[in-house]
């Protein structure tokens, strides 16, 4: 039998993590409003607003939209681009075809 493999916990002190979490309150909200609003895949179109008015907000550099139809891509320049290199982040915004069973006060309020 393997041994289970220790993965050390993050841990909030650093900078970046002290300043994310002042946005704990709105980053919260923004998942529930999305969660409230299922929308499938190629219809995403509450989703994709709220998403480009989020990257916007952030100070994102560029905000393309339709990409694909509904699809978002947001770009960051940083602040040299002397190396030549990038980092990439993916995320699906579509919903599941599925109804909730549950009777959460963040339930979504309409099936999908």
């Amino acid at each position: 039998m393997l041994a289970p493999v220790h993965t050390p916990r993050l841990l909030g002190l650093g900078r970046a993590f002290s300043h994310i979490a002042q946005f704990h309150p709105e980053l919260t909200a923004l998942r529930r409003d999305l969660h409230a609003h299922p929308e499938l895949g190629f219809e995403e179109v509450y989703t994709a607003a709220r998403v480009r008015e989020a990257l916007r907000l952030c100070g994102v550099d560029e905000v393309h939209a339709g990409i694909g139809k509904t699809g978002v891509v947001g770009v960051i320049r940083g602040r040299s681009q002397a190396s030549g290199r990038m980092t990439g982040l993916r995320a699906d915004m579509d919903a599941l075809t599925m109804t909730e069973h549950n009777d959460f006060p963040r339930s979504r309020p309409r099936p999908g």
